[in-house]
C-alpha cells in the first residue's frame, strides 16, 4: 500500500507539472495577483516540508526583512517556486546538513522586486550541468537521476513561472560545496495605512507596546431603495432636528413638518410612522391627535409622542402602544420595527480580526475591501476580547500565536462570556496544530485556516459559508417578515448553482409579485400592507417543505428556492400559492378584510439558465409578463411561447 501511495503521488506530481508547462507554452496560464505576505508563504512552505527536513536532520535558517509587508502577487505560483527550490535542496543535501532560505524587497512600492534564494550545503552541480538542469526531464550527470529520483521538471517549471511574471532565476554552485538558487520577481507593494487607537479598559494595567490597538473600518454601502419615511410634527425645531438625525443613523428618513402640512406630506411620502412633539400646553396634544386621526391620509398611521429636549428626547407610543419615557436608541429602533416596514439598506456583516501582525490585518482588510463588510481590527488578544464584548461582531477571525494573551486564551475567555460565547470564531494562523492543541480548541471554533495557504477567494468563500450557517447574525434575515433577504438570495443561489453543476442536481425558482400592492397601501395604509405581507409568509410556510427557502426579493415580491425540484413540480407549487393568495382574506382595520392577487413565474436550473444572473433575469421577465397580462396568473415558459 505504501508503494502504491508513493507511486500515485509521483504520477500526480508529474501530471500537474506537465499540465502547468502545457498551459505556459499555450499562453493559457492565468496569473491571479492578490494581497499576499511573502514571509508567511515562505514559512508555510518550510512547515509543509518539515517532515522531510526532520527525516534527514537538516537545519533551516531564515533571512527575512525586518518588517513584514504585503504585496500584490500570485501566492500559488510563489508557493510552487519555493516548494521546488526547497524540495531540491532537501533532496541533494546529505543528512545533518544546512539550508538557508530568505528574501529581500527592493525598490519603491510601485516597482518593487522580491529577491529570494535557497542556499544548501549539498553535493553541488558541475558547471556544465548548470544550464541543463532547467531543461525538461533533465538532471545533473553522474547517476543523479537513479540515486535521487525525480522527474526533472521542477526547475523547468520554476524558470517558466518566474519568466511569465517578468522574473528570472540564476544558480551559483561548485561540486561538493553546495548550491545557491536565487530568483527575482517584480511585485507591487500594498500601501500601509495608519491605525486608530481606542482607550483601554479601566484597571487593565498591562502595558501594550503599540498604541495602534484597534481600528474600525466602515464601508459606504449603497442604498437599495429610498429610506423608509417617518414624519416629525413638532414646534420645537431643535428637538425635531435631533430626532431626525438619530433616525437617519438608524436607516430612516425623518421628515420635519407642521400640523398644517402633515396631510399633504403624508399623501406624497407615504410614511409608516408619525412622531408628534408634545407642546408646552398639554391640552394642545389632544387637539393634534384628534386632527391626525380625523384626516384620511394619517388616520391609520401609528403615532409616537415625543417629549424631552434636543439633548435627551423621550418617546412614548400615544394611542398605539405604551412605553416608558427616556427610552434608549435600541428601544426606539425596536418600537419602530414593530410598526414599520423593512429597512432597505444593503446589509453589512461585522467581522472582528484579532492579530498582532499589522501586515496580516492589512492583508485581511485588502481581501475584504469592497465586499460589504464592516471590519474591527484588534492588535492583541486583550483588546480583541474587549472589542468582541463591546461591539458584538458577527464573526471573529483569530490568530493563535500572539504575545500576552494567546488565541487559545481568547477563545476560552470569550466562551465564558454570556453574550460573546455565541460569536462564531475562525482560526487564521500559521501554526501547525498538535493533537493536544486541536483537542484544546475542541468544538469552540468553526474553522481553521492556514496563513500563506489561504487565498483571498478562499477567505471570502469561508466567510460566505459562515454567513449561511448564521443567517441572523450575518443580517441575512428580513427583520419585519422573518424570512430571508436579498443578500441571502445572492449567496444561496450561488451555492445552489455550484452544487447543481458539481453533482448534477437540479433546483427550481418560483417568484411572484403582489398585484397592485402600491394601490392597496395607498388605500388602506402602510401598516395594513405590511400585515398582508406577513400573512403571505405564513401562507407560504404552511404549504412548502422545511428545506424550501423563502426570500423577500422586493417590497412586495418574493421568491422560493425549491431544492431538488423539477420545473413541473415548481409549476404546481406556484399554482397552489396563486390560488391560496386569491381566496385569502387579509386583515384590515375594524375587522374588515381585503383581497390580493399575485403574478407568478417559475424557472429551472439547466433549462436555458446556468447562473444566478440568468435565472433571475429569466424569472423577472416571466413575472413582468404575467403582471402585464393582467396579473393573477402563472407564466412558466419562455416569454412569447404559448
Amino acid at each position: 500500500m505504501e508503494y502504491i501511495n508513493i507511486s500515485g503521488r509521483r504520477l500526480l506530481e508529474l501530471i500537474n507539472s506537465l499540465l502547468d508547462l502545457s498551459k505556459i507554452e499555450a499562453g493559457m496560464l492565468e496569473i491571479h495577483q492578490e494581497p499576499t505576505i511573502p514571509s508567511t508563504v515562505l514559512k508555510f512552505m518550510v512547515n509543509h516540508l518539515r517532515p522531510l527536513l526532520d527525516k534527514k536532520g537538516l537545519e533551516v535558517s531564515f533571512i527575512l526583512p525586518e518588517e513584514d509587508r504585503t504585496a500584490y502577487l500570485d501566492a500559488g505560483k510563489l508557493q510552487q517556486v519555493w516548494v521546488n527550490l526547497i524540495g531540491n535542496a532537501i533532496k541533494f543535501t546529505p543528512d545533518g546538513g544546512h539550508i538557508e532560505v530568505g528574501f529581500t524587497l527592493k525598490g519603491d512600492d510601485a516597482h518593487a522586486v522580491l529577491e529570494g534564494w535557497v542556499r544548501d550545503s549539498g553535493i553541488g552541480i558541475e558547471p556544465a550541468d548548470i544550464e541543463r538542469i532547467f531543461q525538461p526531464f533533465v538532471q545533473g550527470e553522474g547517476g543523479l537521476t537513479r540515486e535521487f529520483g525525480g522527474t526533472g521538471l521542477g526547475l523547468t517549471l520554476v524558470r517558466r513561472l518566474l519568466e511569465i511574471q517578468g522574473g528570472s532565476i540564476r544558480v551559483e554552485s561548485k561540486p561538493g560545496t553546495g548550491s545557491l538558487f536565487a530568483f527575482t520577481l517584480p511585485v507591487q507593494m500594498v500601501a500601509a495605512e495608519g491605525e486608530v487607537g481606542i482607550p483601554l479598559l479601566e484597571g487593565q494595567g498591562e502595558k501594550v507596546e503599540s498604541q495602534l490597538l484597534m481600528e474600525v473600518v466602515d464601508e459606504d454601502l449603497p442604498e437599495l431603495v429610498e429610506l423608509p419615511v417617518i414624519l416629525i410634527v413638532d414646534d420645537d425645531k431643535a428637538r425635531a432636528a435631533a430626532v431626525s438625525s438619530l433616525l437617519r443613523e438608524e436607516g430612516y428618513l425623518g421628515e420635519m413638518t407642521d400640523l398644517g402640512h402633515v396631510e399633504l406630506l403624508a399623501e406624497e411620502k407615504c410614511p409608516f410612522l408619525i412622531i408628534v412633539g408634545i407642546p408646552d400646553d398639554p391640552v394642545d396634544i389632544y387637539r393634534q391627535l384628534h386632527l391626525l386621526r380625523s384626516r384620511k391620509a394619517t388616520r391609520h398611521i401609528p403615532l409616537v409622542l415625543l417629549g424631552g429636549n434636543a439633548e435627551s428626547p423621550s418617546f412614548s407610543l400615544g394611542t398605539v402602544d405604551t412605553m416608558d419615557k427616556q427610552v434608549t436608541r435600541n428601544d426606539l429602533v425596536n418600537l419602530i420595527s414593530r410598526h414599520g416596514r423593512q429597512i432597505q439598506h444593503a446589509p453589512s456583516m461585522t467581522v472582528l480580526v484579532i492579530d498582532d501582525e499589522p501586515s496580516v490585518r492589512e492583508y485581511i482588510r485588502e481581501c475584504l475591501r469592497g465586499q460589504g463588510y464592516r471590519l474591527l481590527l484588534a492588535a492583541n488578544g486583550r483588546d480583541g476580547i474587549q472589542a468582541a464584548i463591546e461591539h458584538d461582531p458577527d464573526l471573529i477571525i483569530l490568530d493563535l500565536m500572539m504575545p500576552g494573551i494567546s488565541g487559545f486564551e481568547v477563545v476560552e475567555e470569550l466562551k465564558r462570556h454570556p453574550t460573546a460565547c455565541d460569536i462564531p470564531v475562525v482560526i487564521f494562523s500559521a501554526k501547525d496544530l498538535t493533537r493536544e492543541e486541536v483537542m484544546r480548541l475542541g468544538q469552540e471554533v468553526e474553522k481553521v485556516l492556514t496563513k500563506g495557504a489561504t487565498s483571498r477567494s478562499d477567505l471570502l468563500r469561508e466567510l460566505r459559508s459562515m454567513e449561511l450557517l448564521y443567517p441572523v447574525q450575518a443580517r441575512l434575515m428580513d427583520s419585519v417578515l422573518r424570512c430571508y433577504n436579498l443578500r441571502y438570495r445572492q449567496l444561496r443561489l450561488a451555492q445552489e448553482c455550484n452544487r447543481a453543476e458539481r453533482y448534477g442536481q437540479t433546483f427550481s425558482l418560483v417568484g411572484w409579485q403582489m398585484d397592485y400592492y402600491d394601490a392597496y397601501v395607498k388605500k388602506y395604509g402602510q401598516h395594513w400592507g405590511v400585515a398582508a405581507l406577513k400573512e403571505i409568509v405564513e401562507l407560504v410556510n404552511s404549504v412548502t417543505r422545511e428545506g424550501d427557502v423563502l426570500v423577500r426579493s422586493g417590497e412586495a415580491s418574493f421568491m422560493l428556492i425549491l431544492t431538488g425540484t423539477a420545473q413541473s413540480v415548481a409549476e404546481r407549487v406556484a399554482e397552489k400559492l396563486r390560488l391560496r393568495i386569491r381566496i385569502h382574506k387579509f386583515p384590515l382595520a375594524g375587522g374588515k378584510t381585503g383581497n390580493f392577487t399575485a403574478s407568478f413565474g417559475c424557472v429551472q436550473f439547466g433549462i436555458g439558465a446556468f447562473s444566478p444572473e440568468d435565472l433571475l433575469r429569466q424569472l423577472n421577465a416571466l413575472m413582468a409578463f404575467a403582471m402585464k397580462s393582467g396579473g393573477d396568473r402563472c407564466i412558466c415558459s419562455e416569454v412569447g411561447e404559448s
